[in-house]
């Protein structure tokens, strides 16, 4: 059975809008406001964050209204606790707030939410063993695609001199702040990221430029088949999860010249995605992209999640771990990435029958069976 099989086309319907329709643009302007208010998801974010985006994204892919407010990690000014998100403990965007008044951060588990309480149009495949290589891809995109997208966007001064300004802008314009001061800060803040590279895991150039490349000629070569997304006809977690990422790539200098100047389909990928809101299933050539992508994962990334499981269960700081056959890693060990590892592996332990004999022929194609057994 191959996995196309497993990731049948689902059946849509177009949602309904539930206000008033006008002539008047006074009544139009009434009836927008009632469905922001009342009816929508307020998605608490920013630009700049490859998450933001990824969660957006499949807002609009999966038809649901939402409002995007501006919201900084870390609670520097005390706005979470003014909006009344004291509560959530780790303070990463976005955070999601639905119309019954609960919210959630930490865009995995958001996006499995979407899925429980909007049920059209599904991110998450109903058959296991497609939603087990979907969710193991969104964790890679996730935790490994960031060393690629922060490492891109901080290693060259024009991008730590830009997207610092940039971000800057993003969050403070319009708020009483000279934009001259905001620049100025927003230089200051992109200088400082260097020191964060060791942290993120995207210190070595080659690991993040070889990383890059990977990623962005593997879904060029399936771009250039005809396809559109990474598993079969409909996009996936794994699909946001990717763009989220390469999101950011086209917003800095260097990583956006050089995606278009190498791959511009993957340029008009990430352009198109932003909105899949029309999206009612597109051509799917092979699996050779799934494939690939867990390639990678059997070289880089399952080496370092068990480096990163060691490193923890040792109480160790710090990891060293040889990926891409040449590369020896250093990081700092992070038991939430561990914790990420364990759900995967869970999520493979749910498997049974049919199943299991597809997962396992990929996972063995791949070299990456020894991680789940």
């Amino acid at each position: 059975m191959k996995l196309v099989k497993l990731l049948q086309p689902l059946s849509y319907r177009v949602l309904g809008s539930s206000c008033p329709r006008s002539t008047s643009q006074s009544a139009v302007q009434y009836s927008t406001v009632q469905c922001s208010t009342a009816n929508s998801v307020t998605v608490y974010g920013g630009y700049g964050s490859p998450y933001t985006r990824k969660v957006e994204a499949a807002l609009r892919y999966k038809r649901v209204p939402f409002i995007r407010k501006d919201l900084m990690p870390g609670n520097i000014n005390g706005d979470w606790d003014k909006l009344g998100l004291s509560h959530i403990k780790a303070k990463v965007i976005p955070v999601v707030q639905f119309p019954d008044g609960s919210a959630q951060n930490d865009s995995t588990p958001l996006l499995q939410e979407l899925d429980e309480r909007y049920p059209e149009r599904k991110i998450l495949p109903a058959n296991q063993g497609a939603r087990f290589l979907s969710l193991v891809l969104e964790d890679m995109f996730d935790e490994w695609g960031t060393k690629v997208m922060f490492g891109t966007r901080w290693q060259m001064p024009v991008d730590q001199v830009w997207t610092g300004r940039w971000l800057g802008l993003d969050f403070m314009m319009g708020k009483g702040t000279p934009l001259e001061q905001v620049r100025e800060f927003g230089e200051e803040f992109g200088s400082r990221q260097l020191s964060r590279m060791h942290m993120v895991g995207c210190k070595d150039k080659a690991t993040v430029d070889r990383s890059f490349q990977y990623f962005a000629s593997t879904l060029d070569s399936h771009l250039e088949k005809g396809s559109m997304f990474i598993t079969g006809p409909t996009p996936t977690v794994a699909d946001f999860a990717l763009f989220g990422q390469f999101s950011q790539l086209l917003v800095d200098c260097s990583p956006d010249r050089l995606i278009r100047e190498q791959f511009p389909s993957v340029w008009a990928w990430i352009r198109k995605f932003e909105d899949l809101s029309g999206e009612e299933g597109a051509a799917f050539a092979d699996q050779d992209c799934l494939l690939n992508f867990f390639r990678f994962a059997g070289h880089t990334y399952f080496p370092f999640l068990q480096a990163n499981r060691d490193a923890v269960a040792k109480g160790e700081k710090d990891l060293e771990v040889e990926i891409m056959g040449d590369i020896v890693h250093r990081q700092p060990a992070f038991k939430y990435q561990d914790k990420c590892f364990k759900i995967l592996q869970s999520e493979y332990s749910k498997l049974s029958g049919a199943d299991v004999t597809v997962v396992d022929s990929i996972l063995k194609e791949t070299n990456t069976i020894q991680y789940f057994k």
